[in-house]
């Protein structure tokens, strides 16, 4: 229903527009006549419309260009692995931590988890 209305609504001022009157339509008389304050307005608002666009450009490179870290990281080595000593010692260092009983209570759950 909004659709039609506003079919009809556009079609009816589209043809009062176009009415000639001494070799020229009403809309260019109008045109003439708001052309003084229209003319203003809309330079204003293009000058402010590309200064917003400039600011959010700004403000975008700024924020990217603030993502990318300064110093690169690279790896120097080919290979890189953790030291097999490392890891060794973790194990023996937690071997010595259960007392008899405890090392009893663990051989027993393992014996039944197989």
């Amino acid at each position: 229903m909004f659709l039609l209305k506003f079919l009809f609504y556009f079609s009816i001022s589209f043809i009062l527009l176009c009415i000639p009157i001494k070799h020229a339509t009403v809309f260019d008389y109008l045109h003439e006549f708001v052309a003084p304050v229209t003319q203003p307005l809309f330079e204003s608002v293009r000058d402010k419309t590309e200064a917003g666009f400039e600011e959010s450009k700004r403000i975008g490179l700024k924020l990217f260009s603030n993502a990318r870290p300064k110093k690169q990281d690279s790896v120097r080595l080919k290979k890189s692995s953790i030291k097999k000593e490392s890891t060794n010692n973790n194990h023996s260092i937690h071997e010595n931590e259960y007392t008899v009983e405890e090392e009893d209570l663990l051989k027993k759950v393992l014996e039944n988890a197989y």
